[in-house]
């Protein structure tokens, strides 16, 4: 059997999910469109294989990891979390930095520089995409719960 607060568990959670799942998919339209558009011109399989050869993936992937930087900087201006642990927002930055905006930066400029990029490029700028991707939305989280446990204290 089981109990109300157990049945919440879950509801509580979708309501922080939602608009971060809704600005990561703002993300991804203009990834949509120019897709569309690349299968216009060239096809299903050239569109497919344009999309993956194009800096646009290491572009929004650099824009991410900044957002994100700039949510963790703006939560730890309005809280006391950088007294609580310093060094959670440290490594998270050493990681934004590192493996983040370095590599997309790097692959920015082998694709845009070069006339025929190498394809472990692409495969860097994808990697990075996901990664990304996935710090975007777990962070994000973090950071509300972060926020929501801030103002349940004041």
């Amino acid at each position: 059997m089981t109990t109300t607060k157990e049945r919440n568990k879950g509801h509580s959670f979708k309501p922080r999910f939602r608009p971060i799942i809704n600005s990561y998919l703002f993300i991804l339209i203009p990834f949509f469109i120019l897709l569309f558009v690349k299968i216009q011109q060239q096809g299903f399989i050239g569109g497919l294989a344009a999309m993956f050869s194009i800096s646009d993936w290491s572009l929004i992937s650099f824009v991410m990891f900044a957002q994100s930087m700039c949510n963790f900087l703006s939560m730890i201006s309005n809280t006391e979390v950088r007294a609580k642990d310093p060094d959670f927002i440290g490594t998270r930055f050493v990681q934004y930095i590192f493996f983040g905006i370095v590599p997309s930066s790097a692959c920015i400029w082998i694709i845009n520089t070069d006339i025929s990029p190498p394809l472990w490029v692409a495969i860097l700028q994808f990697a990075v995409f996901i990664f990304a991707s996935y710090r975007y939305i777990v962070d994000g989280l973090t950071i509300q719960r972060i926020n929501h446990f801030n103002q349940q204290g004041e």
